[in-house]
């Protein structure tokens, strides 16, 4: 199914009864007119703490975003955010045990931007969300830090269950 919505989401594949049943059936349709453009930026952003997160030049650069999935991670205390595609943007979520719900770290990858367009070092922006939180056990900051990280990365895990169940 994650395959599936790629391939409309992108314009790969045609959505039943999208084009079929319309007015334009006998019109050819542009390339870039097919999949739903910007549907990842709009997803995201129309959540209202990711929205406040989403910088004007992060929307310019998650335009080119194609997919989101999670994957559970190998020992099932955890999952994994991965959002691009060579490379990947991966988050990963680490919980004491199978069990429990109980956040033990949470890792990021560092990006590699092209020459010029680090979005990190001149704004304060989303992709701040895939840096590793520094471990200082002992401040206060690291725990709101932590639980709003995580709220983030779960909304974004629902979401695209949601999207992928259409629950």
């Amino acid at each position: 199914m994650y395959n599936e919505r790629y391939g409309i989401v992108n314009g790969v594949v045609e959505a039943e009864n999208s084009v079929k049943d319309s007015e334009v059936v006998n019109q050819e349709v542009d390339a870039a007119e097919k999949g739903v453009p910007n549907f990842w930026l709009h997803a995201l952003a129309n959540h209202e703490l990711l929205d406040a997160e989403i910088s004007v030049p992060d929307g310019e650069a998650l335009k080119y975003l194609t997919d989101i999935k999670w994957l559970r991670k190998d020992d099932f205390k955890g999952f994994i955010l991965p959002f691009f595609q060579n490379p990947f943007l991966t988050k990963t979520y680490e919980f004491l045990d199978q069990y429990e719900t109980i956040l033990q770290k949470a890792s990021g990858i560092e990006i590699e931007w092209y020459p010029g367009n680090c979005l990190t070092r001149e704004y304060d922006s989303f992709f701040n969300f895939f840096n590793p939180i520094p471990i200082d056990e002992n401040t206060y900051r690291l725990i709101e830090e932590m639980k709003r990280d995580y709220y983030i990365g779960s909304f974004v895990m629902r979401l695209s269950l949601v999207l992928f169940y259409g629950i």
